[in-house]
C-alpha cells in the first residue's frame, strides 16, 4: 500500500474509532462462501494496514471515504478522503471474477478498525486464499477444457485427484484420536514430545516422510533431520507441525487446497489436486540467530 494512501487510511481509523465504531458488534462469518471469506479477510486487513502506519490527516472523516468507497463501486464519479475511498471502492467494484460484495468488503473494514484481531487465524486465511486461487483456475480450464484436448485431460486429472483426496481425508479423520482442523487438515497424534510447543514463527529440525494416497514416497528428511522455517512450508505442514514438542510425532493429512493445489508440482512427482501424508517427527525447535553484537 503506498504510504500516501495508508497515511490517510489512518487517519480515518482514528476518526471512524472515535465516533463509536468500537460498538459495532462482529461479523457473522457462518453465513459467508470463499469469495465471502475472502472479501473479509481483505477489508479486515486493510484496516490493520492502515492502524500500523504513524502518519495522519487532520480532516480526514471516516464518513466521507465511506462515501467515495460506495460511489467509487458503483461507478459514480474532491476531497482527500472521498478520493482514496473511491480508489479502492473502484478496484472492489468492477471484479467481475469474483463479485466482492462492496458492502461486506466496507463492513469487514470497520471491524479492523474496531476490533484487534480477526475471526480467521493465519492458517484459515491461507486456506481461504488457495481456494480462491483455485476456484480462479478452475474457471479458465473449464473454458479451455471446452475446445483444448490438453484442458480437458488436466480438467479430468484434477477430478480424479479430488474423489482420491476425499476417499483419504475421510479415512484418515476416522482413526483413532483423529482432529480434523477447521482448515480441512487431519492431525493424527502419536507420541507426546516434551518442552515447548513449536509455532508459525520457528524454524525446526524435523524428521519426515511424504506419502501420496497410494503409498508412493515422494520426499524425505534422509538420515538427517531437516531444518524449516514452519513459514516457509505448504501450509498444512506448517500447521500440522505447529503445536508440536521436541520428541513428539504425528501424521499430517493434508488437502490439495494446503498441499500443492490443483496444479501440483509441475514436472514434479506430486500430481494435480492430491493429498498429501507426511509423518513427522519433531526434533528440535531451532533457537533464533542473535543478531551481530548481541551475543
Amino acid at each position: 500500500m503506498p504510504r500516501l494512501f495508508a497515511a490517510a487510511l489512518f487517519a480515518a481509523a482514528a476518526l471512524c474509532a472515535a465516533s463509536g465504531v468500537r460498538a459495532q458488534e462482529r461479523l457473522d462469518l457462518s453465513t459467508l462462501d470463499t469469495v465471502g471469506e475472502l472479501t473479509y479477510v481483505l477489508g479486515f486487513d486493510a484496516a490493520k494496514n492502515v492502524q500500523q502506519d504513524s502518519a495522519s490527516f487532520a480532516y480526514f472523516t471516516y464518513d466521507t471515504f465511506a462515501s467515495g468507497f460506495q460511489d467509487g463501486a458503483a461507478g459514480d464519479s474532491s476531497r482527500l478522503a472521498y478520493m482514496y475511498g473511491y480508489e479502492i471502492g473502484s478496484r472492489v467494484g468492477s471484479d467481475t471474477t469474483l463479485s466482492m460484495s462492496p458492502d461486506l468488503f466496507l463492513a469487514s473494514f470497520r471491524e479492523g478498525l474496531a476490533f484487534p484481531a480477526s475471526q480467521l487465524d493465519d492458517a484459515q486465511k491461507r486456506s481461504v486464499m488457495n481456494q480462491v486461487q483455485d476456484m480462479l483456475f478452475m474457471n479458465v480450464l473449464r473454458e479451455r477444457a471446452q475446445d483444448e484436448p490438453e484442458a480437458q485431460q488436466k480438467l479430468a486429472q484434477i477430478e480424479a485427484g479430488a474423489r482420491e483426496a476425499d476417499s483419504l481425508l475421510t479415512a484418515a479423520a476416522q482413526r483413532p484420536g483423529a482432529e480434523v482442523r477447521a482448515s480441512g487438515l487431519v492431525v493424527i497424534p502419536g507420541t507426546e514430545g516434551t518442552g515447548p510447543e513449536a509455532t508459525m514463527t520457528d524454524r525446526v529440525l524435523v524428521r519426515y516422510t511424504g506419502t501420496l494416497a497410494d503409498g508412493t514416497e515422494f520426499d524425505a528428511s534422509g538420515e538427517e533431520p531437516a531444518q524449516f522455517a514452519l513459514r516457509g512450508v505448504v501450509p498444512g505442514f506448517g500447521e500440522g507441525v505447529s503445536g508440536m514438542k521436541a520428541g513428539g510425532t504425528r501424521t499430517l493429512v493434508i488437502p490439495p487446497s494446503l498441499a500443492y493445489g490443483l496444479q501440483g508440482t509441475n514436472g514434479g512427482p506430486i500430481g494435480p489436486n492430491k493429498a498429501l501424508t507426511f509423518e513427522v517427527e519433531l526434533v528440535e525447535i531451532v533457537a533464533p540467530t542473535p543478531a551481530p553484537g548481541l551475543e
